[in-house]
């Protein structure tokens, strides 16, 4: 899946040992997709790696480890997880499923590139929002039914959206099994701007491509960047 693989053998400055280091451009990783790859040679297992927007490689990094572990112990219930209170769970099993039931949901994207099926998505369900459309609300957002979808109108009454400015970025483009983020500008009826960061769904069915808001990452409407 890489593109412009590059590799160089040459020794860690810091070990001593030989290593080879390896660039390489693609899959994305939130649109970051330049990464740098270091591979001990006698041991074969990486020792870091890195990811940035930029092709160059210069400057902090979008993700990098450098410190990898192998075989540690794991203490018990290391794994454990339980939902912080407040979060959203999307569980997208439902959502697949509602979807894969053939109920009337979502806006059709047939045709479109990812970024543009997602602007399309995103200015449908804001306009239905701004007019109190609550069924295309419903069927744009399908898990936003019963208690979920009063919750909502209760969101929107505190912030009362009244034109979408834009939404400036679109992150997770191109990363298969993963939602789209929406990072949307919304003005108020009170002159103000809120955000929202939607996570929107793009699916495959009967009657072809459509796109779906999943949920949203964070309070529905709120000031931060």
């Amino acid at each position: 899946m890489a593109e412009e693989w590059q590799e160089e053998i040459r020794k860690d400055p810091k070990t001593g040992r030989q290593c080879v280091y390896v660039t390489f451009s693609g899959p994305a990783v939130n649109t970051a997709k330049y990464s740098a790859l270091q591979v001990d040679l006698e041991t074969k297992l990486p020792v870091r790696t890195a990811v940035w927007f930029e092709s160059d490689r210069e400057g902090p990094a979008h993700y990098e480890y450098t410190t990898l572990e192998y075989d540690p112990e794991i203490p018990e219930g290391w794994f454990d997880f339980s939902v912080p209170a407040g979060a959203q769970v999307v569980d997208c099993r439902v959502l697949k499923k509602v979807l894969g039931e053939g109920a009337d949901g979502g806006i059709a994207v047939d045709g479109l590139g990812e970024a543009e099926a997602c602007t399309k998505v995103v200015g449908a369900y804001w306009r239905a929002v701004i007019a109190k459309d609550w069924d295309s609300v419903r069927k744009l957002r399908p898990l936003a039914t019963g208690q979920a979808l009063s919750a909502l109108q209760a969101a929107y009454a505190t912030a009362e959206p009244a034109e979408l400015v834009g939404a400036p970025q679109l992150n997770h483009l191109g990363d298969p099994g993963t939602f789209i983020e929406a990072s949307c500008v919304v003005k108020t009826k009170a002159g103000g701007e809120r955000r929202s960061l939607l996570n929107v769904y793009l699916a495959d069915g009967p009657n072809g491509r459509i796109g779906v808001v999943a949920g949203v990452l964070g309070a529905e409407l709120h000031d931060g960047q």
